[in-house]
């Protein structure tokens, strides 16, 4: 799941991220695609994906918890594409005819940007059923009215996990989040160097730039690497990012996004954090917007066989930079006198 993509393919995925961004800018589909279309057409998916899975004899896990109460279209589409690269490796395996990828940008997505997704998806799994004889076309789209993105998530999340099934992976292992938890630290190493670049005080420059190293000139780095960190510990730290996120958005005055918290999960599992990935991901396009920074989300790559404490690890790393991005901005206004 989620692997590197080779050199040939991300020239595809770099075409097809400027195509999300044209889309975003049409204006009547946004208009005119609401979050309970999107949702009908995710359940659609999700019934042909069960027949699929029927037939493949593939054992799914059962349902990721879910409390989420605040999240935006942007963390649906970043699900949902997560959900594409899932089922990009399982055709590629198969030698089967392969959904192009989609990679994420800093923009204001709507309805209209998820339904293009979905769709795509759609059409991938109806050739997947075909494949194996079955007739999806008796699949018939159900309607829905009054559904918001958090339920459209919800529902996505167990596609997403019913697409890691595809491959007949029964669980999310550590080397898999891992990949997630370091295209979210790069993303952010980009931004802090492209501040740093910004920036005309080289005192500044400095405490912005060396974060991305896990430096501080006055001594403070990051911490070592701890073995022997739990799912439960990882998910702790990977929320602690995104209340760090939201105290960002609140120096900036952007809209943050409610984060759940560690009493609401009865049982931590490797798909909690994996999500929780996902929507760091989108949190960070999300921050981007109002810095005026519109890079792209990096590729991952294959990181070997990795430890939950490798990706508690990395969610520090994440944590030790947003501090010195807040730290900034706190003396940014200082200076300014906000």
């Amino acid at each position: 799941m989620f692997r590197r993509i080779k050199p040939g393919y991300q020239h595809t995925v770099r075409i097809l991220g400027t195509l999300s961004v044209l889309l975003a800018f049409v204006d009547t589909a946004q208009a005119a695609t609401t979050p309970s279309d999107v949702y009908s057409a995710v359940d659609e998916l999700e019934r042909i994906q069960d027949t699929v899975l029927t037939k493949l004899n593939r054992k799914v896990p059962r349902e990721p918890e879910f409390h989420e109460t605040d999240v935006k279209p942007m963390h649906v589409y970043q699900i949902a594409l997560a959900t594409m690269r899932e089922t990009y490796d399982y055709q590629r395996q198969q030698q089967l005819q392969t959904i192009p990828l989609v990679v994420a940008s800093p923009i204001r997505y709507s309805p209209a940007d998820v339904a293009t997704i979905v769709d795509m998806l759609l059409e991938s799994y109806r050739r997947l059923a075909a494949g194996l004889g079955i007739d999806s076309s008796r699949i018939v789209r159900r309607s829905f009215k009054g559904k918001t993105p958090v339920q459209v998530f919800s529902r996505m999340q167990n596609v997403l996990v019913k697409a890691i099934s595809l491959s007949g992976q029964d669980r999310v292992t550590p080397s898999v989040t891992f990949v997630e938890v370091v295209r979210a630290r790069a993303d952010l190493q980009r931004v802090l160097l492209e501040l740093g670049a910004r920036v005309e005080k080289s005192e500044r420059r400095k405490q912005l730039v060396s974060a991305i190293y896990g430096l501080r000139p006055d001594g403070e780095n990051l911490s070592p690497f701890v073995d022997g960190k739990k799912p439960k510990d990882v998910l702790g730290e990977v929320l602690r990012v995104r209340r760090q996120i939201n105290d960002l958005h609140s120096q900036l005055g952007s809209s943050p996004t409610k984060v759940p918290t560690m009493s609401e999960y009865t049982e931590v599992r490797p798909i909690d954090v994996l999500i929780q990935t996902q929507i760091v991901i989108a949190d960070i396009n999300l921050l981007k917007r109002p810095l005026s920074i519109f890079s792209v989300t990096p590729f991952g790559t294959d990181p070997g066989v990795k430890s939950p404490s490798h990706v508690f690890q990395e969610a520090k790393y994440i944590n030790y930079m947003l501090k010195r991005l807040s730290d900034d901005l706190r003396s940014r206004s200082k200076a300014q006198g906000v």
